[in-house]
């Protein structure tokens, strides 16, 4: 609640270990436990953002009736079977490899994984970044190399301020406006507040995660 009132309009949930769990396991305990969370949240004004740790692929027909308005998903999930499960509505965030990927390979190479699966997601709800935690001794130019795809798209965007759209959240005061930077979340949610974003950012900008000491 505290964050929201300060202006927040994603709110981050993380629940690693259900990757761990099976389908009815996560269906008769978890499940009733996101969904409460999350409908919370949208009480609230704002959007939620779901990350689980690992290969979830055995939860995907399940995750979808969360009411999540974007899963972030593990470099571990195929991102084409993930769309498949999950449908067309929720947002899928993901999911390069952190270490194989974004770490250990060149610019000129993260920036061809990105453009591809750019393009393999075209027209979707769909936001580009490491498939979990981006390892802390990743080179800026590494990180970096994932934008490099966008900048012809932005070159040939018509509309001038779209490359800084600015969306309604909530704050302390009451509703206003501000510019989003940083991440681009694509797409309407289908819950909360309605970002007022261009058309043409229906598909991926970057979310350029450095979140510490992960060794994975």
């Amino acid at each position: 609640r505290a964050q929201v009132e300060a202006g927040c309009l994603v709110i981050g949930m993380g629940d690693a270990l259900c990757s761990q769990i099976d389908p009815e396991t996560y269906c008769s305990y978890v499940l009733p436990l996101h969904q409460e969370i999350i409908a919370f949240v949208h009480s609230l004004g704002a959007f939620i953002k779901l990350h689980i740790c690992g290969n979830i692929t055995q939860l995907l027909p399940h995750l979808s009736l969360t009411g999540v308005d974007i899963l972030d998903l593990d470099w571990m999930v195929d991102f084409d079977t993930a769309r498949k499960q999950c449908g067309d509505e929720i947002i899928l965030c993901g999911n390069l490899d952190p270490v194989s990927c974004i770490k250990e390979q060149t610019p000129e190479k993260i920036s061809e994984c990105s453009r591809k699966l750019i393009n393999d997601q075209k027209g979707t709800r769909f936001i580009l970044s490491g498939g979990c935690e981006i390892p802390r001794d990743t080179t800026l130019e590494n990180i970096m190399a994932m934008k490099t795809p966008l900048r012809g798209r932005r070159a040939a965007n018509s509309n001038p301020r779209a490359a800084r759209p600015r969306a309604r959240c909530r704050r302390a005061g009451g509703w206003g406006s501000r510019t989003i930077t940083g991440k681009v979340t694509v797409g309407r949610g289908r819950r909360g507040p309605r970002p007022d974003l261009p058309h043409d950012h229906r598909s991926a900008i970057v979310d350029l995660r450095m979140l510490g000491n992960s060794n994975r």
